[in-house]
């Protein structure tokens, strides 16, 4: 309890900060040349991009930056709406000195060539995105992908791994553009595999507009891996570590050459990650009482490699390929071992038997894509996109599950039993999608957007179940099967943006999304056909989206969105085959899972260009989550099982914002209030959860130091909440810090750091929701952590905008389960 307190009060202790005769001066103005009203000015230090002064241009265009000390700076400007401006660097001897004017230009998708190493902010709020920008944080480095999502503003993982943004699940996580097609398990396997060094942010999109698919009722998650953005030849090293109860590395090696016209660019990573991991289940049923202890430890060795082309033909044409393979160097494993003490709910202190069991499970992955890429754009902003992808997903697992029941003294052994399963499993994708903009309007300030998407996906899982009987292994029919699904997805849409005055603009669109699937569970032809065994289906939705934006000045913006948005389930969680613990616990599928639809309604306030409050209202029925049930004809058994409860609604307030204080002393805060309610109406029971006023915190503070030295200190902190309708969650948290240095005159950087530092990041919960089951849960994972990370950068460092683009797969790639 102490130990939450110091929690909670170090991360609002994190999250308050505060906001002269010779002067540097000048005037900044619009394409139009008009005044520039509103516009940041800020004056950089040249030598390490750090902010020196700050201004902000008044009514008739004029600036002014008081008391400057001498030494070499450039400007930078920016005004929402235009492109950010970079003056040359310029000696500053004293006195009064007025500079060239500011000319901000019309934002456009390319950036010019800007020979200053602008540093990018930790976290970056935008009118419809918060990005966390992983490279610009210390306490990143050596982090793989999964500890780095728990670090995104808005963003919870709970206990099992799942995705959350702002107490919703069905957040739709996307790689490079592209949807990752994966369940939370096979995502957070995946993302285990990732390491800061392979990733250049994270972009939370919480209302996407018709042009995105129209997955993910929660959200978007973008982790934009990355891709180098130099001139001529060039690349960088990044070695780290990391050690909790086991050992953690990784080797990333990124190179990129470009010139005018060509654009070649790779990056290779590997390493050897030990996870180890805790699990409790206080299991009351059927008039008993199961006390389960469980370690788990993970191995693997994971290899990502990346390498792609773009080719510019004349001014407007662009034509690119990408490859992109997660894999291992070799078989990863996951072993459990876990005691279940048996006893009677009336007495439960006398021990009646002891369950035993392990399950040892070996296999590999494979997830790559393919994508080919055309671009043109016309001097007048006109725009056509067309993407062909090719996906596919391999997965090879096989198990050993032994159970041992013995007496309470051990001195016994009452049974034993023992099963093996080989599950292999692919999934292959095809898309194509093209999208078109065009610029309307004598100042080209309309823009008419219309796009198509055709997504093929076809999976195949095989289950099969062995009994272990005098070490041979006999299938059991009864419980294998072969599972197959199909499903095609043709979508188009129209989005349109206008301005309606000075200061009103509109975007309105509309996707339509036809959808048809086939399910096909094949079980041995000695058994009976079940109605659930082949489900066909066959559907069309449609999903607006709209948003007004109220520009009172450039200080001063307010955005009411609203969209419509669909979770269909991931595939293998379609299939109801068995995945186990042990024999008394395990999860299975659902063939009868339905998509799960929301409607999302946000109000945003942002003030000076970075303080952002929302205020937002979400709808969803036929909500998918996971429930632990039991079945009445195996009473001492538990499972979990994914079911659809009736509906959630979700009201949520977020308030956040940068905290520049000096210019030695940056930092963000970002606070999120919310309150679910959950309605089941399943036909054996019924119930309804409803959670207190559930907050999230995430704060970090960067302090640069002497001697190039810099310093940060982050945590996030989550409230008591219900998760899945139907587990009560209590607080949890983690507390960062971390040192860097420049090294190798300014070439390499080092970085050292330690997460969870209090160790209050393991969790509790608890959940009586089910008629006849009662459960107390807790675990924990290697949440504190120390870690060492060394980057070196070598070749040109000249900065240049490069091409961004997504690619066709965005929609598809999260429904895979690795």
């Amino acid at each position: 309890m102490l130990k939450k307190f110091f929690l909670s009060a170090t991360m609002l202790a994190l999250g308050l900060s505060a906001a002269t005769a010779q002067k540097i001066s000048g005037k900044a103005f619009l394409p139009d040349n008009k005044p520039a009203e509103f516009a940041a000015i800020m004056l950089m230090n040249a030598a390490d991009s750090t902010l020196a002064k700050g201004a902000v241009v008044e009514l008739d265009g004029t600036y002014e930056l008081p008391n400057p000390k001498a030494g070499e700076y450039y400007l930078h400007a920016t005004l929402i709406g235009y492109d950010k401006y970079y003056s040359p660097v310029f000696t500053y001897n004293g006195g009064d000195m007025t500079l060239d004017p500011v000319k901000l230009g019309v934002m456009a998708t390319e950036l010019s060539t800007v020979t200053v190493a602008a540093k990018k902010p930790l976290i970056e709020v935008k009118a419809d995105r918060t990005v966390f920008n992983v490279e610009a944080s210390v306490t990143a480095a050596g982090s793989n992908g999964l500890e780095l999502l728990r670090k995104t503003p808005g963003v919870v993982i709970d206990n099992n791994e799942n995705i959350q943004l702002r107490g919703k699940n069905g957040v739709e996580v996307y790689l490079d553009g592209k949807r990752s097609y994966m369940s939370p398990q096979e995502l957070a396997n995946l993302l285990k595999g990732m390491n800061a060094s392979d990733i250049e942010a994270i972009e939370v999109i919480t209302n996407p507009s018709a042009k995105f698919d129209a997955s993910g009722n929660a959200g978007i998650v973008n982790i934009r891996l990355k891709k180098n953005k130099n001139f001529g030849t060039n690349g960088s090293l990044n070695l780290s570590g990391a050690y909790g109860e086991g050992p953690k590395t990784n080797a990333a090696l990124n190179l990129n050459h470009r010139n005018k016209n060509l654009n070649l660019f790779g990056n290779v990573s590997g390493g050897y990650n030990e996870w180890y991991n805790t699990m409790n289940l206080y299991r009351i049923q059927n008039d008993k009482v199961f006390n389960q202890r469980q370690k788990q430890v993970s191995e693997g060795s994971p290899l990502n490699a990346k390498v792609g082309a773009d080719l510019s033909v004349g001014t407007k044409h662009t034509f690119g390929v990408l490859a992109n393979v997660n894999t291992n160097f070799n078989d990863r494993s996951w072993d459990s071992e876990s005691r279940t003490f048996i006893s009677a709910a009336s007495n439960p202190d006398l021990v009646d038997s002891i369950l035993i069991a392990s399950n040892l499970i070996t296999g590999n992955n494979t997830n790559a894509n393919f994508n080919f890429n055309y671009r043109f754009a016309d001097t007048l902003g006109n725009e056509f996109t067309f993407d062909a992808d090719r996906g596919f997903f391999r997965s090879t697992n096989l198990s050993f599950q032994p159970n041992f029941y013995k007496n309470a003294d051990e001195s016994e052994m009452l049974s034993m039993r023992a099963f093996a399963t080989d599950t292999p499993s692919n999934i292959d994708i095809w898309t194509v999608k093209g999208d078109y903009e065009r610029k309307m309007g004598k100042q080209k300030a309309t823009t008419l957007g219309v796009g198509f998407k055709i997504a093929n996906v076809k999976t195949d899982n095989t289950f099969d179940f062995f009994n272990v009987i005098d070490g041979q292994n006999v299938r059991d029919i009864q419980q294998s099967n072969h599972f197959t699904y199909t499903e095609q997805v043709n979508a188009g849409y129209v989005n349109f943006f206008t301005p309606l005055s000075t200061k009103w603009s509109l975007q309105a669109g509309v996707r339509m999304e036809n959808t048809h699937s086939i399910g096909d569970l094949e079980r041995d032809p000695s058994i009976p056909a079940k109605p659930e065994d082949y489900v066909e289906r066959d559907y069309i939705d449609w999903f607006p989206s709209a948003a007004l934006t109220y520009q009172m000045t450039p200080m001063h913006t307010f955005n009411l969105t609203y969209s419509r948005r669909i979770d269909r389930p991931s595939y293998q969680d379609l299939n109801p085959f068995e995945w186990r613990l042990d024999e008394l616990t395990f999860r299975k599928g659902s063939p009868f899972l339905k998509p799960q639809y929301a409607d999302s309604y946000e109000f945003k306030y942002t003030a000076m260009q970075m303080a952002t409050v929302s205020v937002s209202y979400a709808r969803t029925t036929d909500l998918i989550t996971d429930i632990v049930e039991f079945d009445a004809t195996k009473p001492n058994q538990s499972f979990i099982n994914y079911r659809n409860l009736a509906s959630q609604d979700n009201y949520a307030i977020s308030v956040s914002s940068p905290t520049p204080i000096k210019k030695w002393w940056n930092g963000y805060v970002n606070v999120t209030m919310y309150k679910s309610i959950y309605k089941a109406n399943f036909p054996e029971y019924q119930f309804e959860a409803e959670t207190p006023i559930a907050w999230n915190f995430y704060a970090e503070q960067t302090f640069n130091l002497p001697k190039g030295f810099t310093y940060e200190i982050s945590g996030w902190f989550n409230s008591a909440s219900i998760w899945g309708g139907s587990w009560l969650s209590e607080p949890q948290g983690s507390l960062d810090m971390g040192i860097q240095r420049g090294v190798l005159k300014g070439q390499g950087t080092l970085k050292l750091s330690v997460t969870d530092i209090l160790m209050t990041a393991p969790w509790r919960s608890y959940s009586d929701a089910i008629p006849g089951l009662v459960i107390r849960g807790s675990g924990a994972w290697e949440s504190r952590q120390i870690k060492l990370n060394f980057n070196y950068r070598f070749g040109n460092q000249n900065v240049k905008g490069a091409r961004r683009r997504a690619t066709g797969l965005e929609d598809e790639s999260k429904r895979v389960k690795n």
